[in-house]
C-alpha cells in the first residue's frame, strides 16, 4: 500500500499534480537544453511529466520506470526550481521527491537507476528484483 492511504487522500493529491503549473523558467531550462524538441512537442514531454508524476502519487518511492529520458530531463530542470518544486512535492507526495534516472541500458534493472550503493548492488547482481512490475514506454 502507498505512503498516503487511499480515497480522498490520493485524490486530492493527484488534483495537485493535475493543476500544478510546472514553472516557466523550467520549461524554459529544458527547451535550452533539448533545442531538437520543437516547441510544441514540449507540452507532449510536460504531459508525460504531469502523468508520471500522477503515477508517483500513491507510492512515491515505487521502483517504477521513468517513461523517456525525455521526462528524466524534464524533471531535473524542475529541480533547479528549487522553491516551487520543494512546494509541489509537498502539496503532492508529502514531502521532497529526489529525481531518479531512468535505467542506462537494457540490461539494468528497474530498481538498478541512480547512481547509489543500492545500484552498484544491483549492477553485482546481489540487489533483489522489485516488488512491482516496471511501468514505462520503452526509449527511442
Amino acid at each position: 500500500m502507498g505512503r498516503f492511504g487511499r480515497g480522498r487522500d490520493v485524490a486530492a493529491r493527484v488534483e495537485v499534480v493535475e493543476r500544478h503549473a510546472f514553472p516557466e523558467a523550467a520549461v524554459n531550462r529544458f527547451r535550452r537544453e533539448h533545442p531538437e524538441v520543437h516547441p510544441e512537442d514540449t507540452a507532449l514531454v510536460e504531459a508525460a511529466a504531469r502523468q508520471w508524476f500522477r503515477l508517483l502519487v500513491p507510492d512515491p518511492k515505487a521502483a517504477l520506470a521513468l517513461p523517456s529520458r525525455a521526462v528524466s530531463d524534464f524533471w531535473l530542470a524542475l529541480l533547479y526550481a528549487e522553491d516551487s518544486y520543494r512546494l509541489f512535492c509537498q502539496d503532492a507526495f508529502g514531502g521532497f521527491v529526489p529525481h531518479r534516472p531512468p535505467p542506462s541500458g537494457p540490461g539494468e534493472d528497474v530498481g538498478c537507476a541512480g547512481a547509489d550503493a543500492h545500484s552498484a548492488a544491483c549492477r553485482s547482481g546481489r540487489a533483489g528484483r522489485p516488488e512491482r512490475a516496471a511501468v514505462g514506454v520503452p526509449r527511442r
